[in-house]
């Protein structure tokens, strides 16, 4: 994980995803936990299929 932190012009759309709704995650986790959990994973699991 050396070059995570270096510019990479081939990000993959996942990790794009996943800091994009990570702000949202945290607000909404407060609501729902459970519900917000199950989303989080379901998406990782989606994206990681794509």
């Amino acid at each position: 994980m050396a070059n995570a932190l270096e510019p990479n012009p081939t990000i993959p759309l996942w990790f794009v995803a996943l800091v994009t709704n990570i702000g949202q995650f945290v607000r909404q986790i407060k609501g729902d936990p459970c519900a917000q959990l199950n989303f989080f994973i379901k998406t990782l699991v989606d994206s990681s299929i794509m």
